[in-house]
């Protein structure tokens, strides 16, 4: 067999044994290599959680932290917007048709703007 792989290495050296096939386990057992490989990983794995515990805060009460954001968080219905009315929907198609001739007039030549329309 192979040396193990980089994945084979990673799932070793964090303790995740179970993601191993057997094989690569057999041949860990057997190999000196390899077994210095999960070592150096094993303790590059262990300085990067020491480095990373260093530089996150420690939170305290982190449930507690996350029910009160959740608490003032507004409702659901309300972040999202409720469903619009027929009314609106009615209002913003009338502006919106409004527009539209709005803008066609403005097309149309000589009409560089409204004055201009309606001394034609």
């Amino acid at each position: 067999m192979k040396h193990l792989n980089e994945i084979a290495l990673e799932a070793l050296a964090t303790g995740r044994d179970d993601l191993v096939d057997p094989a690569a386990l057999a041949h860990l057992d057997e190999c000196a290599d390899c077994a210095q490989r999960v070592s150096v990983e094993r303790l590059a794995a262990q300085d990067a959680t020491v480095a990373l515990e260093r530089m996150i805060p420690a939170l305290d009460d982190l449930d507690a932290m996350v029910m009160q954001a959740m608490q003032a968080a507004p409702e659901t219905e309300i972040a999202l917007g409720a469903a619009p009315t027929p009314r609106s929907l009615v209002t913003a198609a009338g502006l919106g048709g409004l527009a539209a001739v709005g803008l066609g007039l403005l097309s149309l030549p000589g009409g560089d703007s409204v004055s201009a329309l309606s001394a034609a």
